[in-house]
């Protein structure tokens, strides 16, 4: 079966109840093609999230799996100034924390742009092919979207990957704005992005 969130027929209307279904605003009924444990969550987080008008997500590790691809950039920095490979463990801690700071921290401020050069020229090569949505993200979207809800992204990604990478996996069109870094806003934690979306 078909993984994810799929429209039932009018005559199962009934059956919205069922814990694995909810109904839409405008009476569209759809069911959890998940585990029992994700279908709690999806449909926990969906029940929360539909109170808001504007909802602002985070991308990696909340839209996107791209563990990966950030593994892999990663590995090309410190292979080129400590000679290693990075754990994934290690490598998923840095998710999130802005680039520029971290890559001075760890190789040098003298280091910092070649390091930054090394990891963003690798990302682009893997990032489509190594990224994926979380499982239950874009059917979430999608259906806050059919709600009516505002939908933007604020991320520490560079803004211009982020939109590409949206719109490579399909759910680009969902999002009013997608703000990153190098989109003339300071990164978080600082509130820029956060005050040029609403």
């Amino acid at each position: 079966r078909k993984r994810g969130l799929l429209p039932l027929e009018s005559q199962d209307y009934s059956e919205a109840d069922d814990e694995s279904r909810f109904r839409d605003r405008n009476g569209h009924v759809y069911k959890y093609g998940y585990s029992g444990r994700n279908r709690r969550i999806y449909k926990g987080v969906f029940k929360i999230l539909k109170q808001y008008y504007s909802i602002i997500f985070d991308l990696d590790g909340t839209l996107i799996d791209s563990f990966a691809a950030i593994n892999d950039a990663f590995d090309e920095v410190f292979a080129r100034f400590q000679e290693r490979k990075i754990t994934q463990d290690e490598s998923n801690s840095y998710v999130g924390v802005p680039l520029e700071g971290l890559l001075g921290e760890l190789f040098g401020r003298e280091n910092q742009e070649e390091a930054i050069r090394i990891f963003r020229n690798k990302y682009q090569d893997v990032c489509f092919d190594k990224t994926t949505l979380i499982e239950g993200a874009g059917e979430l979207l999608s259906s806050l979207k059919e709600e009516g809800k505002i939908l933007s992204v604020a991320t520490n990604k560079t803004g211009s990957i982020s939109r590409k990478l949206l719109e490579h996996l399909g759910v680009g069109n969902l999002f009013e704005h997608v703000y990153g870094v190098y989109d003339g806003l300071e990164g978080k934690p600082s509130p820029d992005m956060i005050n040029k979306i609403v």
